[in-house]
């Protein structure tokens, strides 16, 4: 017969406090007292605020209404603007349908305690087409008041008609393996490398971790798939496969695996609605 231990929870103020912003466990048979901290605190107790970019972002589509079922994958890098290093990165699922009120808050840290202040530091935004995986545009983010430890930025992105092409005008020399873009926001340029590539001018060769149906955007950073997660896309979602649960050829958007298995969302086709797409929309027909 297993024998258990209950635990009985000391719920004091002083140990609810234990953690500050955190949150206290209980780790191991000796019960030792440990502390999971969100992003911007660090210490054994939580005690300490992460340098760090406090973003805020509202996305908003200029496309027409036949874009509306549109899902994008957009990253969010903290970028060293001498060497153009991505020190730190965050990502966002967006579907204007569905998403075109939220607001994305997102923490970028920055590479060291304290940080350097020999260095300058940008925010540089990515998005990409989730369905093909194609390149779609890219914003640019100064970082004012470099002092401060923590920079608070709110701001809105518009997505544009169309996607950004190469500029062949541009100044900059990206070399045999990249091109150059200007950003959606500024007459900034950069250079967008090919796979397997990366640096200022894409001069520097990586490996590709990624599985083989993603794409590989740094030697770290992968871009899955619709159907895949994981940080190297290995992971097969399960909710939308083997049978798309979504009627009249709706699109099925699966839910994060680790928050419900089983979780799904579909975009109904013009004319359709319901959870499942399984209605017609009413109309009225005039004669």
């Amino acid at each position: 017969m297993k024998i258990t231990t209950k635990i009985s929870m000391d719920t004091s103020i002083e140990l609810i406090e234990y953690c500050n912003r955190g949150i206290l466990i209980y780790e191991g048979e000796s019960n030792k007292k440990k502390c999971l901290c969100p992003p911007n605190y660090f210490g054994d107790q939580c005690q300490w605020q992460s340098q760090r970019v406090s973003l805020t972002l509202q996305i908003r589509p200029m496309g027409s209404i036949d874009k509306k079922n549109s899902i994008y994958h957009i990253f969010i890098y903290l970028i060293d603007d001498e060497y153009k290093i991505i020190h730190y990165y965050e990502q966002i699922n967006y579907i204007p349908s569905i998403d075109c009120q939220t607001k994305f808050n997102r923490y970028l840290l920055y590479p060291t305690r304290p940080k350097n202040v020999k260095h300058n530091y940008s925010i540089h935004i990515d998005i990409f087409d989730k369905i093909t995986l194609n390149y779609y545009g890219s914003w640019y983010l100064s970082i004012p008041f470099p002092f401060l430890p923590v920079n608070r930025l709110s701001t809105q992105l518009i997505i544009p008609y169309e996607k950004s092409e190469f500029s062949k005008n541009c100044s900059l020399e990206c070399g045999i393996h990249g091109k150059c873009f200007y950003y959606i926001n500024s007459p900034k340029s950069f250079c967008k490398c090919d796979q397997e590539y990366s640096g200022h001018f894409c001069h520097l060769k990586h490996e590709c971790s990624c599985s083989s149906d993603s794409i590989c955007l740094n030697s770290s950073i992968c871009l899955c798939p619709l159907n895949k997660f994981g940080s190297k896309c290995y992971l097969q979602h399960t909710s939308c496969q083997p049978d798309n649960p979504c009627q009249n050829n709706g699109q099925c958007i699966p839910i994060n695996d680790r928050i419900n298995k089983k979780g799904f969302i579909c975009l109904c086709n013009e004319g359709y609605m319901g959870l499942n797409c399984e209605y017609k929309s009413n109309r009225i027909d005039i004669t």
